[in-house]
């Protein structure tokens, strides 16, 4: 259990780093049209226009790496309550378990996406709820200490 509690931290600042790659990425294929990189429909649904996704993902990593900062440094007074603490990770199980399920009825209907093709927002989306799931136990752990 020591071992967990020392890799959640590297991992929350992983996955920021993750999403931050995903973004740009996206960005830049959205901007320079990149060769090297998958194409803009292989970044997202398409459900969201482009620029309001952008702005969403925007937020997304300010929040991310504000997560990120409390959890190494104790910066903000946040203390998940037994009940907010258990509700969040609630979410962040079952958001988990739909992206997986999301994951296996896309390679169930559209085998012509066999296992990487247009599966980036996905694996993000589980990416995700991994840091909401770290980012609980690690504040939880951190309360306990308190």
């Amino acid at each position: 259990m020591m071992f967990l509690r020392n890799i959640r931290l590297p991992l929350l600042f992983f996955i920021f780093f993750l999403f931050f790659l995903r973004v740009y990425g996206q960005a830049m294929v959205g901007i320079y049209q990149l060769d090297w990189l998958p194409t803009m429909e292989e970044w997202y649904s398409g459900i969201i226009p482009y620029p309001i996704l952008f702005c969403s993902q925007l937020l997304i990593l300010c929040l991310l790496f504000l997560m990120c900062i409390d959890a190494k440094y104790l910066l903000m007074p946040i203390s998940l309550s037994n009940k907010l603490g258990k509700s969040v990770l609630l979410f962040s199980y079952i958001y988990g378990f739909v992206m997986v399920m999301r994951y296996l009825l896309t390679m169930w209907f559209f085998p012509e996406k066999r296992w990487l093709i247009g599966t980036i927002p996905i694996f993000m989306h589980i990416g995700l709820a991994i840091f909401l799931m770290t980012w609980v136990r690690l504040k939880q752990s951190q309360h306990e200490r308190w």
